[in-house]
């Protein structure tokens, strides 16, 4: 590092990443999820197509076994047409030999990666949705203590309980569903007071109440004058 730098302000601006507010994180999460989401699904149409094309060239006579018809020329013909981006995952001729030679399975989607998940995924959307029913209701802020405490009786009392861990479970709600868990304060009555008073809501408000006083007698549905 030359001297005239200041190492202190260098390494903070360089080193260090700026915080960002829980909008931002979710605004964040929410492309990441869209790009990799993407890039899976062109994986996956990918892989689907080269076994189906390598298992039509072990099946016809004119191509089994000869040179350009094996899993490595096949894997090289689709990276080539149809994960032309660099940052597209390729399909491996390993891979592809594994799922059409060894295990027979041609025109499916390749095995997921890596350990299986502790935590079902119908647990974080769950909790997803019950915060976002509570910013709309109004019940107050969904914080992570209190949605802790939700998550521990949601699984109060099935096979889930005591087998993850809470802060794990929270923080992975609000990465994978960050379109559900938008982070904005919950609605005061104030606010519910200025969304229910328009013109719409209290011109029908009236025909109703209408509606009723006529129906009792106390009003007439005629065409009238109003005196002192």
């Amino acid at each position: 590092m030359p001297s005239w730098l200041d190492k202190d302000t260098v390494s903070e601006a360089m080193a260090k990443r700026k915080k960002r507010t829980p909008t931002q994180t979710c605004q964040d999460n929410f492309d990441a999820n869209g790009r990799k989401k993407r890039r899976d699904e062109r994986y996956k149409s990918a892989f689907k197509s080269a076994t189906i094309l390598l298992n039509k060239n072990m099946t016809d006579p004119n191509k089994c076994g000869k040179r350009g018809y094996g899993a490595a020329a096949v894997a090289t013909q689709i990276n080539k047409t149809m994960l032309t981006s660099p940052n597209d995952r390729k399909v491996s001729k390993t891979n592809l030999y594994t799922e059409v030679v060894l295990r027979g399975q041609n025109g499916k989607s390749p095995p997921v990666r890596g350990r299986p998940c502790s935590i079902s995924s119908v647990l974080p959307y769950a909790l997803a949705t019950h915060s976002a029913m509570m910013q709309v209701s109004g019940e107050g802020e969904a914080s992570a203590v209190r949605m802790k405490t939700t998550l521990h009786a949601l699984v109060s009392g099935t096979p889930h309980e005591n087998k993850f861990n809470v802060g794990y479970a929270w923080r992975r709600t609000r990465k994978d569903y960050p379109e559900v868990l938008n982070p904005v304060r919950a609605k005061g009555n104030e606010d519910r007071r200025v969304d229910w008073l328009t013109f719409k809501n209290i011109h029908e408000w009236n025909s109703r109440a209408k509606h009723v006083l006529v129906n009792m007698g106390m009003l007439k549905d005629e065409i009238g004058e109003i005196r002192k």
